[in-house]
């Protein structure tokens, strides 16, 4: 079994090889094959030192393609890692995580802008958008207002200073899974997994602020990375800590 998985390496100069795509053979442990991982449709000077627009994000194998994010394009390859094709839209800002959900249907977070996308893989056509902060429930919950953009104009590198994550409407919607039909989200700002499709909260935990990544089991156990505490915390669909790796 191959495993593929991505980097960023943070304060890289940005016109310097910045991250890769990984393939790693999980027999052996051994890397098999690593490319680097550069924009492919836009060329751009990022000032910012964090990992910003530098490497890749999330990582989807389907069936013989492997699609990696990152910053403001989804790059398909072969699983040998042969580059294909690049998919960019104009609401492709800061992409942090994929799901496939079934065909060439592929959710993307888009975080710099908080909204997810749902893709077609071979014609990069956008078939849904969700934006969050345009929820009056979470707008009431947690004070927020709907973003202010031009949702028609190209805003993949206009939010690129660190700047938009410190506005108090910023969600840091960083991760999507599909449960029972629904569609769910992380919130890494407030610490919360919400039900996009009922628009609903689902719980909130101070121990997940600055979580990532997002995954609902078949029984409904909810799998999030800590990223600050380095763990993995397993939840109950009540939001009750099951077991923490």
């Amino acid at each position: 079994m191959d495993l593929y998985f991505s980097t960023i390496f943070r304060y890289a100069p940005p016109d310097a090889q910045a991250g890769e795509l990984v393939r790693l053979s999980w027999e052996n442990k051994q890397v098999t094959h690593r490319v680097p991982i550069q924009s492919k449709t836009l060329q751009f000077d990022d000032r910012n030192p964090r990992g910003n627009s530098r490497g890749g994000r999330g990582v989807a194998v389907i069936d013989d393609r492997v699609v990696v994010a990152g910053y403001c394009e989804m790059q398909v390859y072969d699983r040998d890692l042969n580059f294909l094709y690049p998919i960019t839209h104009s609401l492709m800002a800061g992409i942090h995580e994929v799901l496939h959900e079934s065909g060439d249907r592929l959710w993307i977070t888009s975080t710099t802008l908080n909204v997810a996308l749902l893709i077609d893989i071979r014609t990069g056509e956008v078939l849904q958008q969700i934006w969050p902060r345009e929820i009056s429930t979470f707008q009431k919950h947690w004070n927020i207002e709907p973003e202010n953009i031009d949702k028609k104009a190209d805003n993949r590198i206009r939010f690129l200073e660190a700047d938009v994550f410190k506005n108090k409407n910023h969600l840091h919607f960083n991760a999507i899974s599909i449960w029972q039909g629904d569609v769910y989200g992380l919130f890494n700002r407030f610490g919360a997994v919400v039900n996009l499709s009922s628009e609903k909260i689902v719980f909130e935990d101070p121990a997940i602020k600055g979580a990532h990544n997002l995954f609902i089991n078949d029984d409904g156990l909810i799998f999030i990375n800590d990223t600050r505490n380095q763990g993995i915390n397993i939840y109950g669909m009540k939001g009750n800590l099951v077991k923490r790796i």
